[in-house]
């Protein structure tokens, strides 16, 4: 078994899918994370995972992941059309300008707070630290530390995220 600087075991990890932001992104942070040893990996086809991780043990779904006894986290990636196009011109996850979305990418909000008032503007996107949020989860795993964003915070995000596609389509309010 692994152990982060402070002796402390490492949290095993499987990844879902090894695509792009997997290869450029996920794996790289989590495998030079002390914290975490990067130990499985789902692909359904090849084994393109372990030319770079020899390591990690590949499945073939994400059931096979789930029944693997020692993976303590499951991180699933999934594209995220600002860092592919950013992953693509040459921009990774450190440099600063990475998986910052541009003005032009920015959404608007008009919403009618009460009848007859309205609230309109731009809504910019907030800069994450994402060697935080994973140092984060590790401490919260070995229960050093509260989790930074509940799941239930999490769940709140996607449910207003699929309020507001809804609003974009039907043209109307939706309540949280």
């Amino acid at each position: 078994m692994s152990t982060t600087s402070q002796d402390k075991p490492s949290i095993k990890v499987g990844v879902v899918g090894f695509g792009m932001s997997a290869r450029v992104f996920h794996c790289p942070l989590i495998a030079s994370n002390s914290n975490y040893e990067l130990a499985a990996v789902v692909e359904r086809h090849g084994e393109k995972s372990k030319s770079k991780y020899p390591q990690v043990q590949v499945v073939r779904s994400i059931d096979d992941l789930l029944d693997m006894a020692d993976i303590e986290l499951v991180v699933v990636t999934t594209p995220n059309d600002t860092h592919e196009d950013q992953l693509k011109s040459g921009i990774t996850p450190n440099d600063a300008e990475y998986g910052k979305d541009k003005p032009s990418q920015f959404g608007t909000i008009d919403s009618e707070i009460y009848p007859g008032v309205h609230a309109r503007g731009t809504v910019t996107t907030a800069d994450g630290d994402y060697p935080a949020y994973y140092n984060n989860v590790a401490s919260a795993i070995r229960g050093d530390a509260e989790l930074a964003v509940t799941a239930d915070q999490a769940a709140d995000v996607i449910r207003i995220i699929e309020l507001a596609k809804q609003s974009s389509v039907e043209h109307r309010s939706f309540r949280f």
